[in-house]
């Protein structure tokens, strides 16, 4: 069955002209019909004055009594003719051109053929199916009508809620939207199509351009290390050596930033419980404040080196405030795996949760630091790979201070 959409005009106005006049012309179709099978007997098969004529005799014959309904039948005959009204006690069949009709009591008389009583479907119950069928013929049409308008409307409207809620998705093979429908709405759909091409376009070259600059910077970071292990002033030396690992740590993490958010990996079973135990202990060999709570084993499906990062960043995130690292693991009521990194550090301003998801964004650029701590990739790389295990990350403050980073992971 065709699309109605196909079956309709270009314009959205035309449309609806077309959907309110073959309303009505549907409308004047099935009255019209009623119409003429009113004319040709369906719904009164004789005349009126006739009908009314006939049922007055047939009346006052049955309310006569019986000795004189003989007397009655003349009377009538005589009155009215064009019913040919006679006695009939014979209790055979009406000959030709006549009808038999019987009367209370067992008598019987019989009169023309043209002057019958009312027979045939009841007038009440044709009409109020007529007008039945007239009101679901002309509402089928309507809704079928409208949905040929409004479904690619629809498919519009859910595609564009689609990159509003998830802007990430047009990095890999964008959604093609179908561009059909009306004028207006394929306007819309193909305005949409190359809108999210060159967003789709625009990212890919960012990220190779940032993976590339990134990795060139790389060589040149490494040649001025070596020669800064040459400078004699040793203070100086070390100053140049600190700017410089801090320069190849904002390389590295925006190589890993741009790694997590393109590859992507089949997950394989693994412990969380002890992945987390040995965050902690690394960061604990580091001279951090970092310590487990949770049971002893928990397996879930993932890729283990992408946890660990993830929760190695939220751990190195409350050693850079000098806070401790608690770390929790448990298994909500509806499966859902729940890991928490809470801190007793200064957390974050309430306005600010939402932005320091987002790239380059510092939770500690607030003038009360000399220096700016890290370089604001650590919760977006966190945010890639949660994602990618189709989990999410919720940022919270504690009471009365510290942070509450809370990794809500599918159940296995």
């Amino acid at each position: 069955m065709r699309a109605p959409g196909r079956l309709l005009p270009g314009r959205i106005a035309t449309q609806l002209m077309l959907l309110v006049t073959l309303s009505a012309l549907i409308f004047h179709l099935c009255m019209s019909g009623v119409f003429l099978l009113n004319r040709n007997g369906w719904f009164r098969p004789m005349h009126p004055a006739l009908v009314n004529r006939l049922d007055y005799a047939v009346g006052v014959l049955e309310a006569a009594a019986p000795d004189g309904r003989a007397a009655v039948v003349d009377a009538l005959a005589r009155s009215d003719p064009a019913l040919d009204i006679r006695p009939d006690a014979s209790g055979a069949p009406a000959g030709p051109g006549r009808r038999r009709v019987a009367l209370r009591g067992g008598a019987a008389v019989t009169l023309a053929d043209t002057a019958s009583r009312r027979s045939g479907p009841d007038p009440s119950v044709l009409a109020s199916g007529t007008l039945v069928f007239i009101a679901l013929s002309t509402t089928l049409f309507v809704v079928w009508a409208v949905r040929g308008v409004t479904a690619p409307l629809g498919r519009v409207a859910e595609a564009f809620d689609g990159v509003a809620l998830d802007a990430a998705s047009l990095a890999g093979k964008p959604r093609v939207l179908p561009e059909t429908g009306a004028t207006e709405i394929a306007t819309v759909a193909r305005g949409f199509n190359r809108m999210q091409a060159r967003i789709a376009r625009m990212m890919a070259e960012r990220t190779d351009m940032l993976a590339a600059v990134s990795h060139d910077l790389r060589t040149p970071i490494t040649r001025l290390r070596l020669r800064a292990e040459f400078v004699a002033d040793p203070p100086l030396r070390e100053l140049m050596l600190r700017d410089l690992g801090q320069m190849d740590a904002l390389v590295h993490a925006a190589l890993s930033f741009i790694r997590d958010r393109a590859v992507e990996r089949v997950p394989a079973r693994l412990d969380l419980a002890s992945l987390l135990r040995t965050v902690c202990d690394e960061a604990a060999d580091l001279g951090h404040r970092a310590r487990y709570g949770g049971p002893d084993h928990l397996v879930i499906r993932g890729h283990e080196d992408e946890l660990r990062r993830a929760v190695g960043n939220l751990v190195d995130n409350a050693a850079r405030v000098e806070a401790e690292a608690l770390v929790e693991l448990s298994r909500e009521a509806d499966g859902t795996v729940a890991v928490t990194v809470s801190d007793d550090g200064p957390g974050i301003p309430p306005e600010r949760l939402d932005e320091v998801m987002q790239p380059f964004r510092r939770g500690t650029d607030d003038g009360n630091r000399p220096q700016p701590s890290g370089f604001g990739l650590g919760l977006p790389i966190v945010q890639a790979i949660v994602a990618a295990h189709g989990g999410t990350l919720t940022l919270s403050n504690r009471l009365p201070h510290g942070l509450c980073c809370r990794i809500a992971l599918p159940a296995a």
